[in-house]
């Protein structure tokens, strides 16, 4: 949503009137630069800008911030105490910023139009299209939730003695849930006893009674173990190998026994 020439009230306005076709995952408010010039003092702009996080909190819960694009015909030093102050109302409400005037040099004059305002469409708007996407991308990498394990209860039942009888009170016992496997490629799983164990390699000081081969990926060696699966004996009756012996004939042409008899004329 973008309202030319519009400060924080304005953009507010426009916020609680949008209809929207499905809730979006992050809501991003890019700090109104109109601010600049529209208000008084950098107070009065924190003041608007407040209310506009406000009721785009109260519409979407996950909401941050991208400061607004600095600007060639504002003082540096007012921009620095207004994206100050937007800063300090973002954080007393406990919505990320981001920040976007060490990616805008004043030096670097391509990034804008002739104006001073407005961004040139691809030097400038370059940039600020990767700080959109960076942001926006960051944002939700640090607020999607981890994935974890519940943790499982198990009721266990003690008996304890009063007065000759045996009574028995249950009691919760936390059971950890099972440590993920190694995401070290180069530690190795083996099974003992029908159980894995986990080994390294500093574990592996003496050479396993298996065959080794050896690798090399970009000069780093690789030993690759050989898992030697003991095979059953299998035995089928003649009626079964006489059907497949006339799918799959068991007397295939060799060398010493040709397909094609001996002296038979070749077409």
């Amino acid at each position: 949503m973008t309202t030319p020439g519009a400060s924080a009230c304005h953009l507010r306005t426009e916020l609680l009137d949008a209809t929207l076709p499905r809730t979006p995952d992050a809501v991003c408010i890019l700090a109104p630069g109109n601010n600049l010039t529209t208000s008084s003092t950098p107070a009065v702009a924190g003041e608007e800008f407040r209310k506009l996080l406000i009721s785009a909190r109260e519409r979407w819960h996950n909401v941050f911030v991208l400061d607004f694009v600095p600007r060639l015909t504002v003082s540096p030093e007012l921009q620095n105490h207004v994206s100050r102050e937007f800063h300090s109302v973002a954080k007393s409400l406990g919505i990320p910023r981001y920040s976007t005037l060490e990616h805008f040099p004043f030096r670097q004059r391509h990034l804008w139009v002739r104006d001073g305002v407005h961004l040139s469409d691809v030097e400038g708007m370059g940039i600020l299209t990767q700080l959109l996407w960076q942001a926006a991308y960051m944002h939700l990498e640090v607020t999607a939730p981890a994935p974890r394990t519940p943790p499982r209860f198990v009721v266990v039942s003690e008996g304890r003695a009063e007065r000759g009888e045996t009574k028995t009170s249950p009691r919760e016992v936390f059971v950890s849930p099972p440590s993920p496997a190694p995401s070290d490629p180069f530690v190795w799983m083996e099974m003992v006893n029908g159980k894995k164990r986990i080994q390294s390699d500093e574990q592996r000081s003496t050479p396993p009674k298996r065959r080794v081969v050896r690798h090399e990926v970009d000069g780093r060696p690789i030993v690759l173990r050989e898992c030697f699966i003991p095979l059953n004996p299998v035995r089928f009756s003649t009626s079964v190998l006489a059907a497949m012996d006339a799918v799959v004939p068991a007397r295939l042409p060799s060398p010493d026994l040709p397909a094609v008899p001996q002296g038979s004329p070749v077409i």
